[in-house]
C-alpha cells in the first residue's frame, strides 16, 4: 500500500508549490511595472513603494526552486537521473537563449544592446542553481548542504566586506557577478550568484523535509514546519535590526548597515533575506492551507498555471514592462492600477495558451537541437525535390 501511495505521489505535482511560484511572479510584475512607468513619470515615493513590496519575489522564487529540487529529490530517488539530466537541460537554456530573449527585451528601457549588457538576470543564477543543485544532491545530506549553504553566504559577506580585488576589469566583473559588491562596477542590476546559489541549497533542504513529510502522509506538518521556519526567519532579521540599532547606541559606526538593512538586495544582506524570505515561506504555507481546505480553487489554479508557465511568462513580462511600457511611455493616472491589471491579464493569457499548447517542451536544448535537426533534415529533402525538377 505504501508502495502503491510512493509511485502516486511521484507523478503527482503539489498545486501550493507551483501557485507558490505563480505568487511570486505576482510581485515580479508589480516590481518591474514601477520601474518603468512611475519611473518615467517621476513618482518616486509610489515607486520605492512598490519596489519595496515587489522585494518578496527574489527569495521566494529562489526559496521555492531550491524546494523543488529537494522535493523531486526525495519522491524520486530511484528516478531522479532522469530528472537531473531535465533540470540541467532547462538550466542551459535558461542561461543560453532564455538570457539573449531577456537581454534583448531590456533594450527599449537601456536605449541600446550596449547598455543592456550591463544588466544580469535572475534567471541567470537559477540556471547556474538548476545546473549544479542537482549534481551535487545526490552526494551530501540535508545538513550538508544547510551547512554549505551558509558557509558559501557567510564567505561572500566576508569577501564583500574585507576583499579588494586588484583593479582590473575581469576581476571586478567577477566579483560583481560572483559574489557582489557596495561599490558598483560594471552591472547596473545583478544577481550575485554564489548568494543565490546558497538560497537555492538551504531551499534544497525544505523541500526534502517537505518530500518526507508528504511520503510519510503528514502532509499538516509541513504547513507548521513552513510557518514556523516563516516566522523565525522573521523574527531572525528582526533581531538583526535591533542589534544594529543597540551598536549604534554604543558608538559603532554604521559599517553594518548592509547586514541590516531590510532592502539590501544587491547584493542581498541578510536582513532582506530573512524577511522576504520568511514571507515567502509564510505565502506559500497560506496556498498549502488552501489546497488542503480546497478554498479558492480557481485562484489556485490560476497562481499554479503562472507557476508552471514561469519561464515564458518570465520572459514576456520583460517585453510588456520593458519594452512595450518604455515605448508608450504612458503619462501617470491615479487610475494606475487599471494599466497594471490589464497588464497582468495579457501577460497570464498567454501563459494560458503556452501551457494549452505545450509549448514549454521547447524550453530545452535537447528538444530544441531535435527540432533543428528536423527542419535541417526536412529543409534538404525539400530542397532536393526542387533541385529534380
Amino acid at each position: 500500500m505504501q508502495d502503491r501511495f510512493n509511485k502516486m505521489t511521484a507523478n503527482k505535482r503539489i498545486v501550493a508549490i507551483d501557485a507558490g511560484r505563480g505568487a511570486a511572479m505576482l510581485f515580479v510584475f508589480l516590481s518591474h511595472f514601477a520601474e518603468v512607468y512611475f519611473h518615467n513619470n517621476h513618482q518616486q515615493v509610489i515607486l520605492e513603494k512598490c519596489w519595496h513590496i515587489g522585494m518578496v519575489a527574489s527569495p521566494t522564487f529562489m526559496l521555492i526552486s531550491g524546494i523543488v529540487l529537494g522535493y523531486l529529490y526525495c519522491i524520486n530517488k530511484d528516478n531522479f537521473k532522469r530528472i537531473k539530466l531535465k533540470l540541467i537541460d532547462r538550466g542551459l537554456f535558461l542561461l543560453t537563449i532564455g538570457h539573449v530573449f531577456i537581454l534583448f527585451a531590456h533594450v527599449p528601457m537601456t536605449h541600446g544592446i550596449r547598455n543592456a549588457l550591463h544588466w544580469t538576470f535572475i534567471t541567470d543564477a537559477i540556471a547556474l542553481s538548476i545546473i549544479t543543485g542537482p549534481l551535487i544532491i545526490s552526494y551530501l545530506s540535508k545538513a550538508k548542504r544547510l551547512l554549505l549553504g551558509l558557509s558559501i553566504y557567510i564567505v561572500c559577506l566576508l569577501v564583500i566586506y574585507f576583499w579588494r580585488p586588484v583593479s582590473t576589469m575581469i576581476l571586478n566583473i567577477l566579483e560583481e557577478e560572483l559574489i557582489g559588491t557596495l561599490h558598483k562596477f560594471f552591472f547596473v542590476d545583478n544577481f550575485s550568484i554564489l548568494i543565490w546559489f546558497s538560497v537555492y541549497l538551504c531551499g534544497s533542504v525544505i523541500g526534502e523535509i517537505i518530500g518526507e513529510l508528504h511520503l510519510e502522509q503528514r502532509d499538516y506538518k509541513i504547513k507548521i514546519f513552513l510557518s514556523q521556519l516563516g516566522i523565525l526567519l522573521i523574527a531572525s532579521a528582526i533581531g538583526i535590526k535591533f542589534i544594529y540599532h543597540f551598536l549604534l547606541s554604543t558608538g559603532v559606526k554604521e559599517n553594518f548597515f548592509f547586514l541590516s538593512n531590510f532592502f539590501q538586495k544587491n547584493p542581498p544582506g541578510p536582513t532582506y533575506l530573512f524577511f522576504y524570505g520568511g514571507i515567502g515561506l509564510l505565502i506559500l504555507t497560506f496556498l498549502f492551507w488552501l489546497e488542503e481546505k480546497k478554498w479558492f480553487g480557481h485562484l489556485l489554479n490560476i497562481l499554479s498555471n503562472i507557476g508552471k508557465a514561469s519561464l515564458i511568462i518570465f520572459i514576456i513580462q520583460y517585453y510588456v514592462y520593458f519594452s512595450v511600457f518604455e515605448i508608450l511611455h504612458l503619462a501617470f493616472t491615479k487610475l494606475w492600477l487599471i494599466y497594471f491589471i490589464l497588464s497582468v491579464v495579457f501577460i497570464i493569457l498567454c501563459g494560458n495558451y503556452w501551457l494549452k499548447k505545450n509549448y514549454n517542451k521547447y524550453f530545452t536544448i535537447i528538444n530544441l537541437g531535435k527540432e533543428l535537426k528536423e527542419l535541417i533534415k526536412n529543409t534538404f529533402k525539400i530542397w532536393k525535390r526542387i533541385s529534380t525538377v
